[in-house]
């Protein structure tokens, strides 16, 4: 037994950091072990709070959501004024009335101002209100908007002060860089890891094995979460609603052609990729002894629509990953899964539904005593999972 290797450099920023946090957690708690690897622990924290420092440096640009607040209530006050102020255009008093029509075209010559980029905005606001304060203030006054005036300059004034704040945080920020700071725990983390393999090897196997199994556990969670990389076809956490893909026979002869276009459409539409999906709980304490199979399967939800009759009244993303699932015993999620919509209709039929492809996850207790030998998997020697299928893995040769 040995620790599982993990593409850690693969991992997306807050998902690296949190698995080093299991891993600090995990050896402070195996007293026996911390104190095998106790000098190359120590010298790994430091780098542990490095990235940690790194980070919080760039979640702390979440001044950035105290800035977007700061805008909106600058906005909300900025389009009042505007709008109060247009309102006594139709003002019963002639003064009321000149005064809203001198103040609007000061408003026209500087267009809209809310849709202007930040600081352009904070500019144009600050020189409006030098205008309104001073050569307008009469009219200011006249059409009832000074106190809008006042509280339109404490909120350009907060938001500038929160800009400020931005990047006076932003020069002092430490010299510490969130990538280099990742590679250093990394190869610290190699190193640890290596050791505890060795010293299995040296020392044997009591001492280490709670240790080894609990962390193999966690590698075998985040190894899922792995962002992709290109060239690896490594798999995707997000829909991706770009990219469709649409089919449609073509039939060369002018009638015919027309006549297809009349009697027969029909398009596959790709609606993205999954890294893993399942309509079924997982035990994620248990992620280590999930085995992936390398077989595809294709699971679908399907309505036939004859004379517009239908089959079924709904198809569901979630029955078309229950198909998949029901077709290999002991299959708790779909990995790198592709999603499609079809819909094809030919005259008085139509047919409509979901379509799911990916390979499948395994649970050995699920799938009974026997999988083990139908599906073998290790690490190579870069960390990559390799598995392969002794046996085609069906119902029917299970017995």
């Amino acid at each position: 037994m040995k620790i599982n290797k993990i593409y850690a450099y693969d991992l997306r920023n807050d998902a690296h950091f949190q698995f080093y946090t299991e891993f600090r957690n995990l050896v402070q708690k195996e007293g026996a072990v911390k104190q095998k690897i106790a000098t190359q622990f120590e010298e790994w924290l430091p780098l542990y709070d490095n990235e940690d420092t790194a980070l919080k440096k760039i979640q702390k640009s979440a001044i950035t959501a105290q800035i977007q607040d700061a805008d909106r209530a600058r906005d909300e006050i900025y389009l009042g004024m505007v709008e109060t102020s247009n309102a006594a255009l139709k003002h019963f008093g002639e003064e009321v009335r000149g005064a809203a029509a001198r103040l609007k075209i000061l408003f026209d010559t500087y267009g809209e101002v809310t849709r202007k980029p930040l600081n352009e905005q904070t500019s144009a606001v600050y020189n409006i209100l030098q205008e309104l304060k001073g050569k307008y203030a009469p009219d200011t006054a006249l059409v009832g908007i000074s106190s809008w005036v006042s509280e339109l300059e404490a909120r350009n004034n907060a938001f500038a002060d929160l800009m400020r704040e931005r990047f006076d945080e932003t020069a002092s920020r430490t010299d510490i860089v969130l990538k280099e700071a990742r590679v250093e725990v990394d190869n610290a983390y190699f190193a640890i890891r290596e050791r505890v393999n060795a010293l299995v090897v040296v020392e044997g196997l009591s001492v280490y094995e709670n240790f080894i199994r609990t962390l193999n556990a966690v590698i075998a969670k985040y190894a899922l979460l792995t962002k992709p990389r290109g060239g690896r076809g490594t798999m995707k956490f997000t829909f991706n609603l770009n990219q469709k893909e649409f089919s449609m026979k073509k039939i060369v002869p002018s009638l015919l052609f027309a006549m297809a276009i009349l009697f027969f459409t029909g398009c596959t539409t790709r609606i993205g990729q999954l890294t893993t999906v399942s309509t079924k709980n997982m035990e994620w304490n248990r992620a280590g002894e999930y085995v992936r199979s390398n077989k595809t399967v294709v699971g679908k939800d399907i309505s036939h629509i004859i004379v517009f009759i239908p089959t079924k009244f709904q198809v569901t993303i979630d029955d078309a990953i229950k198909d998949a699932l029901d077709q290999i015993p002991g299959a708790v999620a779909l990995v790198d899964a592709t999603l499609r919509y079809q819909y094809i209709f030919v005259f008085l039929y139509s047919r409509m539904g979901y379509i799911i492809e990916g390979t499948v996850l395994i649970d050995p207790k699920l799938a009974g005593t026997d999988v083990s030998s139908d599906y073998q998997f290790y690490y190579d020697e870069d960390g990559k999972m390799i598995t392969l299928a002794t046996n085609i893995y069906s119902p029917s040769n299970k017995e």
